[in-house]
C-alpha cells in the first residue's frame, strides 16, 4: 500500500524514499521485498548500505548482513560498528557454545580488519569488542583495548566502565574489575 503510493506519487526513484522502504520491509521481515527495492536503487550510498546492514542485524540476520558488508565497495566507521556489534551482541538464543564462540571471534576478527583498514575505534566499537573479549575470556585482548582507551584519553563513561568491569569479571580478573568499578565517579543502575 505505502509502496504503491510512493510509486504513484513519483517518488519511486528517490534514494531517501527507497532507503526508507527498504528499512520498513526488513523491519516487517519481508526480506525479499527489501532486497528488491535495495537492488533497484541507483547510486547507492553508504547510508543506504548501513541502513540495510543495521536492519539485518536488528532482526538477527547476521549472515545476510555479512554478505552485504562483504559486497560493499566502501565502508565507514558506522559500517564496521554495525557488524562488530552484530557479532558481539547478537542474542545467542538456542545456539550452542561453539556457535556463540565463533560469533565473538568474528567480532574480534572484524575489529582487527577494521584497524588494518585504518579506521579508529570509537566508544561504540570498544564496548562491542569488550563484550566479545568477555564472552571469549580473552583477557589479553581486553587489556590491550583498555590500554588503548587510556592512551587515547577516551572518556570512560558509565557504559564503557560497565563494559570494562564486565569483561574483567568474565575473564576472572576480579581485582581489576573492582578497581575499574571503584573508579566510576557516578555509579548508576540502567
Amino acid at each position: 500500500m505505502i509502496h504503491t503510493q510512493v510509486l504513484k506519487l513519483g517518488f519511486g526513484n528517490d534514494l531517501f524514499v527507497q532507503t526508507g522502504l527498504t528499512e520498513m520491509y526488513v523491519k516487517f521481515r519481508w526480506i525479499e521485498f527489501a532486497r528488491k527495492v535495495f537492488g533497484e536503487m541507483k547510486d547507492l550510498d553508504l547510508v543506504s548500505y548501513n541502513v540495510m546492514l543495521a536492519e539485518y542485524v536488528s532482526i538477527g540476520e547476521i549472515s545476510l548482513a555479512r554478505q552485504l558488508f562483504d559486497q560493499m565497495s566502501q565502508r565507514d566507521l558506522v559500517s564496521w560498528n554495525i557488524m562488530i556489534h552484530g557479532y558481539a551482541s547478537l542474542p545467542h538464543g538456542d545456539k550452542d557454545l561453539v556457535s556463540w564462540s565463533k560469533q565473538s571471534h568474528e567480532a574480534l576478527n572484524l575489529f582487527h580488519d577494521m584497524q588494518l583498514a585504518n579506521f579508529l575505534p570509537d566508544k561504540i566499537t570498544i564496548v562491542s569488542v569488550l563484550s566479545a573479549c568477555g564472552d571469549l575470556c580473552a583477557l589479553t585482548t581486553g587489556m590491550k583495548v583498555h590500554k588503548y582507551i587510556i592512551q587515547n584519553r577516551i572518556e570512560i563513561d558509565i557504559k564503557l566502565a560497565t563494559s570494562l568491569v564486565n569483561m574483567y569479571a568474565k575473564c576472572g580478573d576480579i581485582n581489576t574489575a573492582l578497581k575499574v568499578f571503584n573508579g566510576i565517579k557516578k555509579k548508576d543502575v540502567f
